[in-house]
């Protein structure tokens, strides 16, 4: 995030840091840096457009005299909502990994099943060069033959084509010009491409791949904001047509896969335009963008760090600048709204950080930035993003004597919270729970678990939490209804009368009908004559039932069961006997 810069010999120049503070502080921090899910964008800038390698940092210590230190905010307005618990966890490693760094350009790098890391600046203001990969544990420092020159606020992306996997970088400061060329990474090289056409040079941009191509928007160029679109399709650029969001640099940019959305797409939010700061929200698809208008959204900001969180399956912003503070909020966009999130840690409020999701496990992963600490202190330690899993779907309830059985779909990969579920738990309307521990190896698409100790005849819901490391999720949304209950008992003072090839069952219902509704009773006929001639079966809801198809002659006698939702009951006892038969032909009169 680089304020307007100054010749050395200015710094303590205070008519200009008044000038400075009369203009805003706005104005000072304008060419605040941002990256996104797979890039770092942003560029040092003076109130003229000028640009400078030295560090905006330098100018704090000033500015914080004459106007008092700059307010960190840990979270802006927005509602609660219902989110899985999530916590931000400091992963620096004990030794090794890049030094302090802002304005650096950040990308999940599954070529080498982490993150990779580009360039940025030091606490000394000296541009760097440097490649790294964290791997989630460690960061291991790049050696690759070839290299883009060191720069800030370079443009960096993923790209996949096919199994082949890397990056696509462009642009960005070198401390004297805005630059337009175009690297590629392959997991152990840099090759610099030599595109048929080409975005001009620029920093501040905003890049992501999706859907097989890597998109860049905007950013500034030493001289105007801009609003262009280009792809990127492995060979060339090529400019888009249509509606494009107002010009700006520094915004967030990340990929929403579908999950959230249905549908793949890019979600950018906010950004510097020179004037102000922003607070939109953007959607590009295959048809190119369209503003959203979300009912909660973060506070306008640049310099955020945005990226996809794989294991919440939605872009994941944090912290930035705001024209007068520094931030240290976390949001999520489901895809139709901002969402907050209360983490039980927060990293220190910061803008130009790094941040993505790295390959190896799907979390997010935070670099870097700038604090505001008395000296404006480049950080150099490294976040993970973790959250409690995400509720169980699909939940079903099948009653039994006294119990339930409940059905649910596992959670998948993305919606673990970056850790291996432990368990499931299920819990019924009335308190009672039962768990399921997932073994080892590939997950089956659905658990079942039993839950016990229920009252026949009453009615039930349930609901599952899943748990990892972090601990439990929130509940799933309420299974159906059920009411546990037995089989019944059976009929009593069962008769019969027959009749043409059929006979009439009368009965009376069971006195305990199992704790619910007797569904149907089904007759069962006995031929005690010729025992192939029986076994004749009818239902009905209510007494009487007439059994068709006997034989008339034969002597039959019946019994009863009743069925409810648990099943069907013991047989009653035999009816009396009767004999079906054929109605006699009237006899005939004599005629005298």
């Amino acid at each position: 995030m680089h304020v307007g810069q100054k010749p050395a010999e200015n710094f303590v120049d205070m008519s200009k840091l008044r000038a400075i503070m009369a203009a805003g502080l706005s104005r000072v921090f304008q060419s605040s840096r941002r990256w996104s899910d797979s890039g770092s964008t942003g560029t040092a800038i003076d109130q003229k457009g000028s640009c400078r390698s030295t560090s905006w940092w330098r100018l704090i210590p000033a500015v914080l005299i004459a106007v008092g230190a700059i307010a960190v905010l840990p979270a802006t307005s927005g509602a609660a909502s219902a989110v899985p618990p999530s916590t931000w966890n400091n992963d620096t490693p004990a030794s090794g990994g890049p030094a302090g760094l802002s304005n650096t350009a950040m990308t999940n790098d599954s070529a080498n099943n982490g993150s990779l890391l580009f360039g940025g600046e030091d606490s000394t203001g000296t541009l760097q060069s440097g490649t790294w990969v964290w791997d989630g544990t460690e960061w291991d420092q790049q050696s690759p033959a070839t290299s883009p020159s060191a720069r800030i606020n370079a443009a960096l992306a993923r790209t996949q084509n096919g199994t082949t996997n890397g990056a696509v970088l462009f642009g960005g400061f070198d401390g004297t010009k805005y630059l337009a060329d175009t690297w590629t990474w392959d997991g152990t090289n840099w090759t610099e491409q030599t595109p048929a056409t080409s975005p001009p040079a620029r920093a501040g941009a905003t890049i992501e791949y999706s859907d097989g191509q890597v998109v860049l928007f905007g950013g500034y160029n030493g001289t105007r904001y801009l609003n262009d679109t280009w792809v990127w399709d492995g060979t060339t650029w090529t400019k888009q047509s249509g509606t494009n969001p107002p010009a700006r640099a520094h915004a967030s940019m990340a990929e929403d896969t579908g999950y959230a959305r249905g549908t793949g797409a890019l979600v950018l939010f906010g950004g510097y335009n020179g004037t102000r700061y922003l607070g939109d929200t953007w959607i590009y698809t295959a048809t190119g963008w369209s503003q959203q208008s979300p009912a909660t959204s973060p506070s306008a900001r640049a310099d955020a760090a945005m990226a996809y969180d794989g294991t919440l399956a939605e872009p994941t912003l944090f912290g930035g600048y705001n024209g007068s503070s520094i931030l240290a909020d976390t949001w999520e966009y489901s895809g139709t709204d901002w969402v907050e999130q209360t983490p039980s840690a927060v990293p220190p409020a910061r803008a130009d950080a790094a941040m993505t999701d790295n390959s190896t496990d799907g979390q997010l992963v935070l670099f870097g930035g700038l604090s505001t600490t008395a000296t404006a202190s480049v950080l150099d330690d490294t976040w993970a993003f973790y959250s409690a899993p995400d509720a169980p779907t699909g939940v079903t309830a099948t009653a039994r004597d006294a119990q339930a059985t409940v059905t649910m779909n596992a959670v998948p990969f993305y919606g673990d919270g970056g850790y291996t579920i432990t368990s499931y738990t299920v819990t019924s309307s009335g308190g009672q729970t039962c768990t399921v521990t997932p073994g080892t190896g590939t997950p089956p698409a659905t658990y079942n678990c039993t839950v016990t100790g229920l009252t026949n005849g009453t009615s039930y819901t349930f609901t599952v939490t899943s748990t990892n490391f972090e601990g439990t999720g929130l509940p799933s949304a309420a299974s159906n209804a059920v009411v546990p209950n037995i089989v019944p008992g059976h009929p009593t003072a069962v008769t019969a009368s027959g009749g043409n090839a059929r006979a009439t069952v009368a009965f009376s219902p069971p006195a305990p009908n199992g704790g619910t509704a007797i569904t149907h009773y089904t007759v069962t006929a006995t031929d005690t004559t010729n025992s192939s001639n029986g076994h004749q079966t009818a239902n009905g809801t209510a007494s009487p039932i007439t059994v068709p198809g006997l034989t008339n002659g034969d002597r039959y006698t019946f019994t009863v069961t009743a069925t409810n939702a648990a099943g069907t009951g013991v047989a009653s006892g035999s009816s009396n006997a009767v004999v079906p038969a054929a109605p006699k032909a009237p006899r005939a009169e004599r005629v005298i």
